[in-house]
């Protein structure tokens, strides 16, 4: 019953969390989409208090959103506040200056917002299918030690549709 429990554990986790990044990454931009090792980051709309503001030209880019695998193997997320939010979508590298690896580098928080608990992502991965740069494919393995010898592992993948709003 163990080897259940810590298998089901894990792959609630990890559902949510695919489901929360499935659904944000969803409505963001193309050229704000960026892949790291073990990381992605997205442009989001959503201010501090999680509305969307649109103006006349648009809607107004608030932020970008870090997914990152901590060095504990957690699935960690934090955001990057644009320094003017606007209407422009521009990359990760020229919001910031920085690619993400680096970025994640040279700024690590260990408060970033878990979601992930348990277990330990091995592969964290976004992935580009199609020809249009607007579909990928978002793959994340975790393994965790269910109270004894043996390890179980949990394998999602998805697919994702960036539309922009």
């Amino acid at each position: 019953w163990r080897k259940v429990e810590s298998k089901t554990e894990l792959l609630r986790e990890l559902q949510v969390a695919l489901r929360k990044i499935e659904r944000n990454l969803s409505i963001s931009h193309p050229k704000g989409v960026t892949r790291g090792e073990k990381a992605l980051a997205y442009l989001s709309l959503q201010n501090a208090d999680g509305k969307i503001e649109v103006v006349d030209v648009g809607p107004v880019w608030q932020k970008f959103v870090t997914v990152y695998v901590d060095a504990d193997g957690l699935l960690r997320e934090a955001s990057v506040p644009r320094s003017v939010p606007d209407s422009l979508a521009p990359s990760f590298i020229e919001a910031t200056g920085f690619t993400l690896d680096d970025y994640l580098a040279n700024f690590p928080n260990p408060d970033h917002q878990r979601l992930t608990h348990s277990g330990e992502i091995t592969l964290f991965q976004l992935t580009p299918t199609g020809d249009y740069g607007s579909l990928y494919k978002l793959e994340v393995t975790a393994l965790k030690k269910n109270g004894g010898d043996i390890t179980e592992k949990v394998q999602l993948e998805s697919a994702v549709s960036v539309r922009n709003i």
